[in-house]
């Protein structure tokens, strides 16, 4: 079974609390565990425990708390009001490519990176192109989930697929996204 018995043995960034880890595997077999730390991304280069600080760039809540996705080979980091970031294993975290939405949950399902939690569109769920989370114009879209239900949160979660839906809540509604391409995705309320 993979897992590891002992993350480091130094501490990350002794003035932050740690907010999010993931196991990042590539299609090869490769592994990073990559740590959010206060406003700072950490990755462990070999699996030794050693972590090298991979934010580069970018600027981070050091409050904000994230949901990650891996598709392609990338690691998608999506972050309340933060514009969306990519990590491939190699050089630090950089902003995703194309004009994907700010918001605050991403998941995968078949082949897309879906998005929500938009403060601008919060009822609004986001779909890439397939196989392409870089692509948010051409083969993307959007489904707007019950705008109209007096929910003044929007949407709140976004589940893994399951039975091959993709399920969706708001706080007292649950929705799942049937059919297998943007002409056949019908929302039904569970």
């Amino acid at each position: 079974r993979y897992g590891r018995s002992k993350l480091n043995t130094t501490a990350l960034n002794a003035a932050a609390k740690i907010l999010h880890i993931v196991d990042f595997f590539l299609a090869n077999g490769n592994q990073k565990t990559v740590v959010k730390a206060g406003a700072k991304y950490y990755a462990d280069t070999d699996g030794d425990g050693v972590f090298a600080d991979i934010t580069g760039a970018a600027v981070i809540s050091s409050t904000s708390l994230i949901t990650t996705e891996i598709i392609n080979n990338k690691l998608i980091i999506c972050s309340t009001g933060e514009a969306p970031y990519v990590y491939t294993q190699t050089g630090n975290i950089a902003l995703l490519g194309g004009t994907p939405p700010n918001g605050k949950f991403c998941r995968v399902h078949l082949g897309r990176l879906w998005i929500a939690g938009v403060s601008s569109a919060k009822y609004r769920l986001y779909y890439s192109q397939a196989f392409d989370p870089e692509q948010w114009t051409t083969g993307a879209g959007y489904l707007d989930i019950d705008p109209d239900d007096g929910s003044k949160d929007g949407i709140t979660a976004i589940f893994p697929s399951f039975q091959g839906d993709l399920i969706v809540a708001k706080v007292d509604k649950l929705y799942k996204i049937a059919g297998f391409t943007p002409n056949t995705y019908k929302i039904v309320p569970i």
